[in-house]
């Protein structure tokens, strides 16, 4: 299990999830529900395409739609970001932001933070301590039926993370994340959405 600060442009959100058989991370309890979640976004990854809703405390809300390893992110405040390939566009609709796509490599960084949405388990490798996982009781998100999975930090690894799984699809429905006070909601939707993503014209950074 690992906890991933993840920060594209300004974004406001902390996410985090639990995969199993990381070195750095000793995993107690329910093993059967630590691979489901594995093997949900495994699932997940091999979509053609899907969307991402991440809402934080201060009801801020982030939205990323992914096709493959192309994504396209919407923040609050009018910021958006397109990755294509390699590159990577941003732009601000605020009031006295400059005009027009601005364009450079990909920041690593921000692939690892959005991919990360898509397949936590190829992207949130490193972490520390102990994580003990165990299954709550079936529930309903949004009238899909979900296995609740929970990791409970230990040991280095604070916080707590309620992670649902479709019951009948497999796929992650929501992970909702509580650490220092603060709850980020991450629900993932539109599975298998035929999404296209270009890149607009652009000047360099």
């Amino acid at each position: 299990m690992r906890r991933v600060s993840a920060s594209l442009l300004c974004a406001v959100f902390v996410a985090a999830c639990v995969v199993p058989a990381l070195a750095s991370v000793t995993i107690k309890g329910d093993m059967t529900a630590a691979n489901e979640v594995a093997a949900a976004f495994k699932k997940l990854h091999a979509l053609p395409g899907f969307r991402v809703r991440i809402t934080t405390t201060s009801d801020k809300q982030v939205t990323i739609e992914f096709s493959g390893p192309n994504y396209h992110v919407l923040q609050p405040g009018g910021i958006e970001m397109i990755r294509v390939g390699n590159t990577a566009t941003t732009r601000s609709t605020a009031p006295g932001a400059p005009n027009g796509w601005k364009c450079a490599a990909a920041a690593p960084r921000a692939i690892a933070s959005a991919l990360g949405f898509a397949d936590p388990t190829q992207t949130w490798r490193q972490g520390v301590g102990t994580v003990q996982m165990a299954r709550g009781r079936d529930t309903t998100i949004e009238r899909t039926p979900a296995h609740t999975i929970v990791a409970t930090g230990e040991s280095g690894a604070t916080g707590m993370e309620t992670v649902y799984v479709g019951s009948q699809t497999g796929l992650p429905r929501r992970i909702v994340l509580e650490s220092a006070g603060q709850l980020t909601i991450v629900d993932y939707y539109d599975y298998g959405a035929s999404i296209t993503i270009t890149l607009p014209q652009c000047t360099a950074q």
